[in-house]
């Protein structure tokens, strides 16, 4: 067989380069390892000391692989696997291939728009009010579940602004109002009273001014920025 062409076995789709090192693509049994170690390479390489002043980082590159693999491994691949298996969602090894390429390239320039490639090698195939067990089965990556306990959610719309809400996630602007109105609203500008970093235009809520600062992605920063955003499925990786 050719390698490049991704093989399913046992319903989990796998690419020829599992091991990360061959061209014809980087399997799913091996994403959330490579994406891990690339995660946190770059993160320790490239970001500020306020971004890397991040819980889910731990407080080495070596000790966030462990904590950020740990996770993944445990928690999203099982579910990606099923919904791979059931059609959910397509993995697409030769487009994680050319994404991990074009960030190891990239290095500290790399940009947001460098970042997301990540998000791309998924393709939801669950449409509005289809069932849902994670994000990467919707084709707008938003699966709402009834409660923190339930397996299966339904692929909604976004709530628009002046729609109540409890989390960011909710939110078509992003911003949930979760210490004030409790609705759903647009981020603030630099300068403005915030709470949190997704409060912010900048995603960035200084903690020791409690306003909304200026940009932390000057760099190839993968812990700040734009992949804070809540329509990126950053969100359901930790």
């Amino acid at each position: 067989m050719v390698c490049g062409a991704a093989a399913l076995l046992g319903g989990v789709l796998h690419g020829c380069g599992g091991d990360g090192s061959d061209p014809g693509g980087i399997g799913l049994e091996d994403f959330v390892r490579v994406e891990s170690e690339l995660h946190c390479r770059l993160s320790y390489e490239c970001c500020s000391p306020a971004a890397l002043d991040n819980p889910f980082l731990a407080t080495s590159k070596e000790t966030c692989v462990q904590f950020r693999y740990g996770i993944q491994q445990a928690r999203l691949l099982p579910t990606l696997r099923a919904s791979v298996a059931a059609g959910r969602v397509v993995y697409h090894p030769d487009r994680m291939r050319a994404c991990v390429d074009r960030l190891n390239g990239a290095g500290c320039a790399a940009t947001d728009a460098d970042w997301l490639c990540l998000f791309d090698v998924f393709e939801g195939q669950v449409p509005l009010g289809g069932e849902c067990t994670v994000e990467h089965d919707c084709e707008n990556w938003h699966c709402v579940k009834p409660d923190s306990d339930a397996e299966v959610g339904t692929c909604a719309p976004w709530s628009p602004d002046g729609a109540a809400c409890e989390t960011f996630v909710e939110c078509d602007s992003g911003r949930c109002d979760i210490f004030g109105t409790e609705t759903c609203g647009p981020r603030l500008p630099e300068g403005s009273d915030c709470v949190l970093g997704p409060d912010c235009e900048t995603y960035n809520c200084l903690e020791d001014t409690g306003k909304c600062g200026p940009p932390l992605d000057d760099n190839g920063c993968p812990v700040d920025g734009l992949l804070l955003d809540n329509k990126t499925p950053a969100g359901g990786w930790y």
